[in-house]
């Protein structure tokens, strides 16, 4: 009888969501193609992330959440679920904008409205268009946008493991040489694993690291970068798992 009104709650918490990600959008085409450079796009971006947690009840941990500074960053972080871009444009308050792919923006209204905030796509196939995508985003970086790109490409099935890290953010960092904020998540996977749209609410845990930085590298020193973050983004998803677990037996 639980598990019924739960699947019941979640149907019209999603419900609620959708109508006010459609009321969102239109706001942000409307906003988007009349004041391109609005800085309500941020606050619209935090409003939506922080209420989808809400309606779902997903109680989020920060851990180690303050900001080193304004930026701009090149946000690196690990990627288990569909939940965690409405995660850090929740949590991280910055002027911040995405490199995704760019089938997201063949989502009617949705892809609009990701064209109007200034979202960045990129089609990962053609690699000519690729490089143009990358170039529009070290430009945004210039004008003071901080750029997120999850470094792994597509959702991890496994929680536990980081996939392999593609090359283009990283290119991005050396050409723009702007620092490299990494980030490390837990629980997301939990509460909606990869393949499904089924919600857990279960916690979950964010950890912001140290920034590394990129003054002075160039594009040989692309692989010896790659492997810097993946270890940083590697420790603090560790340190989120492990504050995690602390906070759990302290409930018992």
């Amino acid at each position: 009888m639980c598990s019924i009104f739960h699947s019941i709650r979640v149907v019209i918490c999603y419900c609620i969501f959708c109508l006010e990600s459609v009321l969102i959008c239109i706001i942000a085409i409307i906003l988007g193609f009349t004041f391109p450079k609005a800085k309500v796009f941020d606050k619209i971006h935090q409003i939506w992330g922080a209420s989808l947690f809400w309606l779902l009840q997903i109680p989020v941990q920060p851990l180690h959440i303050q900001l080193p500074g304004p930026g701009p960053y090149i946000i690196m972080a690990n990627h288990q679920s569909n939940l965690d871009p409405p995660l850090l444009l929740w949590k991280i308050h910055l002027k911040l904008r995405f490199i995704t792919k760019i089938e997201l923006f063949w989502i009617p209204l949705f892809g609009l409205a990701m064209w109007a905030a200034g979202h960045v796509p990129i089609q990962r196939s053609n690699h000519q268009k690729a490089v143009i995508s990358l170039a529009k985003a070290a430009q945004k970086i210039c004008e003071g946008t901080s750029i997120l790109v999850f470094p792994e490409g597509t959702r991890s099935p496994n929680p536990n493991e980081l996939l392999p890290f593609k090359k283009g953010g990283f290119m991005l960092a050396i050409q723009s040489q702007m620092p490299i904020l990494p980030i490390g998540i837990v629980g997301t996977g939990d509460c909606l694993p990869k393949h499904t749209w089924q919600i857990q609410p279960k916690p979950i845990q964010l950890c912001i690291g140290t920034p590394i930085l990129t003054q002075g590298l160039k594009p040989e020193d692309r692989d010896t970068l790659m492997e810097k973050v993946r270890q940083q983004i590697r420790e603090l998803r560790n340190q989120a798992s492990n504050a995690m677990i602390t906070k759990d037996i302290e409930h018992v």
